[in-house]
């Protein structure tokens, strides 16, 4: 199940090309649950390089896909794929 949440989260945002707000990521990604629940999620793959937080213009935190997520994406998709 974590992982199957990581691959949705780290996927759209490598498909998004672009931050996006945890509200977008959980719109995107179709959460069952609420997006202010995402942003635990999101720091716990912040603390692990997998996801770059920043802060936008308008003053909310928006994410991108960091390398090692890249790097973890590939590796969730081949081990799915098998």
């Amino acid at each position: 199940m974590r992982n199957r949440r990581k691959q949705a989260v780290l996927s759209f945002l490598f498909g998004r090309g672009r931050p996006a707000t945890a509200a977008e990521i959980a719109w995107g990604v179709r959460l069952p649950y609420a997006s202010g629940g995402l942003y635990r999620l999101l720091l716990n793959y912040q603390h692990w390089g997998l996801v770059l937080r920043s802060q936008a213009a308008d003053g909310r935190f928006v994410y991108r896909i960091g390398p090692r997520g890249v790097g973890r994406l590939a590796w969730l998709r081949r081990r799915r794929a098998a």
